[in-house]
C-alpha cells in the first residue's frame, strides 16, 4: 500500500459524522482508524490511505444506513462548500467532456485512494470505479456511489438530456429488483445493484457541445489555483517528507531514546536518516516544507494520541514529547487546539461513554 496516497480530512470528517450519528463512539473510531482529533479538526490536513481505508471499513459496517441518509442533491453543493477551487473548475469548463476530464484530473484534491477508468465508443462513455484499497473494500458502496453522484450532478449541470441517459451499476451488493428500483428513484437515474462492476455510462450525443456560460479567462485562473493545490498535495506526500515524519513519530513513541531538548530533534533525525542537517533543510524547503513545522505537526498528532491513553499523566506526556515542563506542553497544546490538554482528554471521556 502506498503511504504517499492521501485523502482530504473533509472526507474523513463526513464519514466520522456518519458513524457517530449511528452510535459509533468517537473514541472507538479514533482507536480503530488511528486518526487523531487533531487531524480531523485542522484545515488543509490530509489523512493517509491506510487510515482512510480503516475508516471506510467502519462505514461499510453501517452500510444499511447509507441509503436512508443519502442526499444526492447535495453532491455538487458539498464540493462548492468544501473545495471551492475544484467546484469552480468543474462548473466552468468548455463542455461536458472537459468537465468530466477535469474531475478525473483533479480528483486528488479530494482523495488519491481510488481510480476511475474511462471507456468510450461511438455512442457512449463509460466510467468504471476501481477500488485501490484492501480486498475487503472491493464491494464498498460509499465510494463508488459518492463519485457517481458527483459525476451525475456534473453531467446534469451541462446537459439535462444527457443526465436522463445515465445508467449506473454497483458491484457486490446483494439486492432484489425492488431495492434497485428504490435506489434509482432516489438518485434520479437507472441504477442496477449486484452487478459485476461499478460503472456509470451515459450518452455522448451532447458531450462536446460548447457550454454557453464558459469563461475562458476565468477558467485559466481557476486552473492555475487547482494545479497549485495538486502540487502542494504531491509535495507533502514526497518520500523525504514522509520519512521525516515517520522518524519523528518513532522518536516520540520511544521514550527510552527521547532527549528532552527539542533543539536536539533535528540533529537526532539527521543522524537516523544519515543526512547532513543543511541538506535535510534544503530538500524539505524544495518540497515546500520546513523541519520545525513538520515537527510541531507530528508532535501535535502524537499528543492527541497519547491523551487517549488515560494511564499516562500530563507530566509523562510532556516529558515524552520533549517539553521542558507540563506548563510548556499545555501552552503548546492550547495554542494549537484552543483548549487545554485536560479539557481535551475530558472531552474524549465523554465520547467513551457515548
Amino acid at each position: 500500500m502506498n503511504d504517499s496516497k492521501t485523502v482530504s480530512n473533509i472526507v474523513s470528517r463526513s464519514m466520522f459524522s456518519f458513524l457517530q450519528q449511528h452510535d459509533v463512539p468517537a473514541a472507538l473510531i479514533h482507536r480503530r482508524t488511528g486518526i487523531t482529533p487533531y487531524e480531523l479538526t485542522q484545515s488543509d490536513t490530509r489523512i493517509s490511505a491506510a487510515q482512510h481505508y480503516r475508516l471506510m471499513i467502519l462505514v461499510e459496517e453501517k452500510r444499511e444506513f447509507l441509503f436512508s441518509d443519502y442526499q444526492p442533491d447535495l453532491a455538487l453543493a458539498d464540493i462548492f462548500r468544501c473545495w471551492g477551487t475544484l467546484s469552480s473548475l468543474l462548473t466552468n469548463s468548455s463542455s461536458l467532456r472537459q468537465g468530466v476530464e477535469n474531475y478525473l484530473k483533479y480528483r486528488p484534491i479530494i482523495g488519491q485512494t481510488d481510480h476511475i477508468q474511462v471507456y468510450e465508443n461511438d455512442e457512449q462513455l463509460m466510467l468504471e470505479y476501481l477500488n485501490s484499497g484492501p480486498e475487503i473494500l472491493s464491494a464498498s458502496l460509499a465510494s463508488p456511489l459518492g463519485n457517481f453522484t458527483i459525476l451525475a450532478e456534473l453531467i446534469g449541470h451541462y446537459d439535462r438530456q444527457t443526465y436522463a441517459s445515465i445508467q449506473v451499476t454497483l458491484k457486490g451488493i446483494s439486492a432484489n429488483a425492488r431495492q434497485s428500483q428504490q435506489l434509482s428513484s432516489l438518485l434520479g437515474f437507472s441504477c442496477q445493484m449486484g452487478a459485476a462492476r461499478n460503472t456509470l455510462t451515459f450518452s455522448k450525443q451532447h458531450i462536446d457541445q460548447p457550454y454557453d456560460f464558459y469563461n475562458h479567462k476565468l477558467f485559466e485562473t481557476i486552473q492555475k489555483a487547482a494545479d497549485s493545490e495538486i502540487n502542494t498535495i504531491i509535495s507533502n506526500a514526497t518520500p523525504l517528507t514522509q520519512e521525516v515524519k515517520n522518524c519523528l513519530r518513532a522518536h516520540y513513541q520511544n521514550p527510552t531514546v527521547h532527549q528532552p531538548n527539542p533543539a536536539n530533534e533535528i540533529t537526532l533525525i539527521c543522524q537516523k536518516m544519515s543526512i547532513p542537517r543543511w541538506t535535510l533543510q534544503r530538500k524539505l524547503l524544495h518540497e515546500g516544507q520546513n523541519f520545525t513545522e513538520l515537527a510541531q505537526q507530528t508532535k501535535m498528532e502524537e499528543a492527541c494520541r497519547l491523551l487517549q491513553q488515560r494511564n499516562l499523566t500530563l507530566s509523562a506526556i510532556s516529558e515524552r514529547l520533549g517539553f521542558s515542563s507540563q506548563a510548556a506542553f499545555s501552552r503548546f497544546f492550547r495554542n494549537k487546539m484552543n483548549t487545554s490538554p485536560l479539557r481535551y482528554r475530558n472531552g474524549l471521556a465523554t465520547y467513551d461513554k457515548a
